[in-house]
């Protein structure tokens, strides 16, 4: 796992960018983790749009930007001022180039952002403006149409069922359970990154030889005297020549400590990374557990009706009249044709 960041290591980061949700989740959590750089973050996510020109890749980028300012909202809201500065001008750009298809996708997303309160009403005005401004005709229309009646909901404890996965663009073929469930699983996701399991068993795997196990580096940070570590022993220096030996001492002792002390460093913080990872993976595989059930609810629910509907088509079924008992209509007279109908005589 990386401990630094740089513009370079970003820019590198996101043209591997794919609109996966593993791909977009795992550069979210890496962008959480580095939330002291979240202004320069920011930048350099405005400018990757900016080059963008494929629908597919400002997409991804879209959905990683909502990915972080949903995950930061609450605990780091500058993560959020921060990439509102870049949004106007990033949203009029993808606009320009979208298809409709990515047009619609980016519109659920703000759509989201304006029901959850993630930016206020005014500021999802201005958001719609700049992508209007680039748009006419009927893909203004289409992009404005039921915005204006989107009414924004009360803040909520997060929920999966409030956020719409922007993973999977609207399908109007497929059936309605199915919609639902992609929007229940999906969202776990959206409103709350995560590790996947693999990076998470890498973290882990990373604690197996810490530093702080390290007996051979201990073992020779103990070797040295006791005066290079205590001050009080100065005073028992009695010469100049006492004082060298100390001093050679210390120069010696130095480079060891002073790794020493880096690689605890950096294994202190890869565990507190490790723990928040832990904690993020378990809230979702719980929330994943939760929209699965529900899911199956609906499913048996479905079935349920299915039954009863077949119960009812079958008595309607057998309260039809027997065919095989009516008269045989071809021994029957001949209806009168129009002519003998009319016929004066």
């Amino acid at each position: 796992m990386s401990v630094g960041f740089s513009e370079q290591a970003m820019a590198k980061k996101l043209e591997q960018l794919n609109n996966t949700m593993q791909s977009i989740q795992t550069l979210s959590l890496w962008l959480l983790h580095h939330r002291k750089h979240s202004q320069r973050i920011a930048q350099v996510w405005q400018k990757e749009v900016l080059r963008e020109t494929k629908p597919g890749r400002m997409l991804s980028l879209i959905y990683l930007a909502n990915d972080v300012i949903q995950n930061s909202r609450k605990k780091w809201p500058l993560f959020q001022e921060h990439f509102y500065h870049v949004l106007e001008k990033a949203l009029a750009h993808v606009a320009k180039h979208a298809d409709d298809n990515t047009l619609n996708s980016v519109k659920r997303v703000i759509t989201v952002w304006k029901e959850r309160n993630v930016f206020g009403g005014s500021t999802v005005e201005k958001l719609l403006g700049a992508m209007t401004s680039v748009l006419s005709g009927s893909r203004v229309a289409s992009l404005m149409d039921d915005m204006a009646t989107t009414p924004p909901r009360e803040e909520q404890q997060p929920s999966t069922s409030a956020v719409v996965s922007p993973i999977t663009p609207p399908d109007s073929g497929r059936s309605a359970i199915k919609r639902k469930s992609d929007v229940a699983l999906e969202d776990s996701t959206l409103g709350m990154s995560a590790p996947t399991t693999a990076e998470l068993l890498r973290a882990l795997r990373q604690l197996e030889d810490p530093a702080s196990a390290d007996g051979d580096t201990r073992q020779q940070i103990a070797s040295f005297p006791e005066a290079v570590a205590n001050p009080a022993f100065l005073r028992q220096i009695a010469n100049s020549e006492q004082a060298d030996v100390l001093h050679k001492k210390i120069k010696e002792a130095e480079p060891v400590v002073d790794d020493y002390c880096k690689r605890l460093s950096k294994e202190m913080e890869h565990r507190r990374e490790t723990q928040q990872m832990l904690i993020d993976y378990l809230r979702v595989q719980k929330e994943k557990a939760t929209n699965t059930q529900d899911l199956l609810n609906r499913f048996r629910e479905k079935r349920e009706k299915l039954k009863t509907d077949r119960v009812e088509v079958y008595k309607h079924y057998e309260s039809l009249p027997d065919l095989s008992k009516l008269p045989n209509m071809e021994q029957l007279n001949p209806l009168p044709s129009a002519g003998e109908l009319f016929d004066k005589k």
